[in-house]
């Protein structure tokens, strides 16, 4: 929501985007355990989970740089291990990853985003409507958009990052009919 500068958002899925989430979880990057049945078959087992690790490594490696060039993260590189610490900016994106990754709510339960924004903040309502287009959110009334994923939290925690949680409001509820 940085309207300062227009980047392009990380893929969700991406190697960059599962290390900028994994930062956000438990600051430990862990390497996924994969294995090419191919490799397996023309170096061996125990030298194709070797070179997988290895490639592995050098492809997360990549992607933390990346990370670090978008100024998503800084990194430290400590003896053989690297450090890494989200920014404002990689956290607000973290976030918005984790909204597009949200678990179900229960059945009958909806997260409400209720916003008003002033006329002059036009292009921030915009982004906002776009986002949540984008989160899967479906609009129910002119200013009211709601879900049945979860993502009340990270979206508060990111409206409140971005200093515009004074009008957007996020609430979970769920409808009350007359049968």
């Amino acid at each position: 929501m940085n309207t300062k500068q227009r980047r392009s958002k990380l893929k969700n899925g991406s190697i960059a985007a599962n290390c900028l989430l994994e930062i956000l979880y438990t600051t430990n990057l862990l390497l996924a355990n994969v294995h090419s049945p191919s490799r397996a078959f023309r170096y061996g087992l125990e030298d194709a989970l070797e070179v997988k690790e290895f490639m592995d490594q050098a492809s997360q490696q990549r992607a933390l740089r990346r990370l670090e060039q978008r100024r998503l993260i800084k990194l430290k590189r400590t003896a053989d291990r690297y450090e890494a610490a989200l920014t404002e900016d990689g956290i607000a994106e973290a976030l918005r990853l984790q909204v597009a990754c949200c678990e179900e709510l229960a059945e009958g339960v909806s997260c409400i985003v209720v916003f008003d924004i002033p006329i002059e903040h036009h292009r921030l309502r915009r982004q906002i409507r776009d986002f949540l287009k984008w989160a899967g959110f479906t609009k129910t009334q002119q200013s009211v958009w709601t879900s049945t994923k979860d993502a009340c939290s990270a979206l508060a925690i990111l409206f409140r990052i971005n200093s515009i949680d004074t009008w957007v409001r996020v609430y979970r509820g769920v409808e009350i009919t007359s049968h």
